[in-house]
């Protein structure tokens, strides 16, 4: 080959593969920054995710939907007070920003500003009523405020917008459950299972829900999903260790606890369970021994203090039983109260 038509040709390629790789990173472009900005966030390179927006923002101050991602990753990255600072520039720019008015709600309710949240999320929904991000979120945030039916109306309707809602399923069943609607709650995981039929979280909220309902070889179906999905999840462990003794099965409860303990060696409903587990298995000694430790762990521990009466009184010690049941009676557990009036010669408080 000629060398000049071969350096010419070389020449001419490098020439255009170096203006179609600077025609496709335009910095000077706020689009191509949100988009490359919206690829790393799904990436959740929040970092990266940072610094296309802030270019987006320093070449067009003008662009809201910029500052409010701006927003959005510094919230991701824990840097509310600033996220407030850019997400107010955003409405600023634009005064009706609906999305931006929900993140604000958002950013605030996990601040612990409540009150500026549930402003924020009214204003956000009373501009786009539709808006199931901000319906969910002020669902959340009456759930924590204790005002549960008007959360459940607010998801409820956010499924109205958006049917197949995973957020709201999950939140709407947790709520139910919460006020003991367990069947409807059920509803709302099954349908939740069915939109993410991996997500062990789900099987963990709807064996809960079975257990509530006495459903106990139910809900342990449902807690061995849940660890097949995440074996890490201590609170599924001790969950199942529960259900289990339901059911007589205190092996199986032993072996689970002593599971938890591996990873949480110092959470006090392990031992509690294990102490109950052991009592179920006649060793007495070692059940005393996990109930006084949990209640070392956790004074006010009332159904530890109702499991050593029972073993207690089980043992013939009347004394100490009933001594353990006006405690836990005073921490205001019902059962307790319940049980010093059949079993013990004294008045409940």
């Amino acid at each position: 080959m000629n060398s000049g038509k071969y350096i010419f040709l070389l020449f001419s390629l490098l020439l255009f593969f170096y203006g179609f790789s600077q025609s496709t990173v335009d910095s000077d472009s706020p689009d191509i920054n949100i988009k490359a900005a919206l690829h790393q966030d799904s990436l959740k390179n929040y970092k990266e995710a940072l610094k296309y927006y802030t270019r987006a923002t320093k070449t067009n101050t003008e662009n809201a939907a910029a500052w409010l991602g701006k927003a959005s990753e510094k919230y991701m990255l824990g840097e509310n007070k600033s996220a407030l600072e850019d997400v107010a520039q955003a409405i600023k720019i634009k005064p009706d920003f609906s999305a931006a008015f929900a993140k604000r709600g958002l950013i605030e309710a996990a601040s612990g500003d409540a009150k500026s949240a549930l402003s924020d999320l009214d204003k956000a929904i009373s501009l786009t009523g539709d808006n199931v991000e901000a319906l969910i979120q002020r669902g959340v945030l009456k759930s924590k405020m204790r005002k549960t039916i008007d959360a459940i109306t607010d998801f409820t309707t956010a499924l109205e917008f958006k049917a197949n809602s995973l957020e709201a399923f999950i939140y709407r069943g947790k709520a139910r459950h919460d006020i003991g609607d367990y069947q409807l709650a059920m509803s709302d995981f099954n349908k939740a299972i069915l939109i993410d039929t991996s997500n062990f979280e789900l099987f963990k909220f709807r064996g809960s829900t079975k257990f509530e309902i006495g459903d106990y070889k139910g809900a342990i179906a449902d807690y061995d999903k849940s660890i097949h999905f995440n074996h890490t999840d201590v609170e599924t462990f001790i969950n199942r260790a529960a259900a289990k003794i339901n059911i007589m099965d205190n092996k199986g409860a032993l072996i689970d606890c002593e599971t938890a303990l591996g990873m949480d060696p110092k959470n006090p409903k392990i031992y509690n369970f294990r102490g109950a587990a052991k009592a179920g298995l006649k060793d007495v000694r070692g059940a005393l021994a996990d109930l006084n430790k949990a209640i070392q762990m956790k004074q006010n521990y009332s159904q530890a203090y109702i499991n050593r009466a029972a073993i207690k009184f089980a043992s013939g010690d009347k004394k100490g039983s009933c001594a353990d049941l006006v405690a836990a009676d005073s921490m205001g557990n019902e059962l307790a109260n319940d049980l010093i009036d059949k079993y013990c010669d004294i008045k409940a408080k």
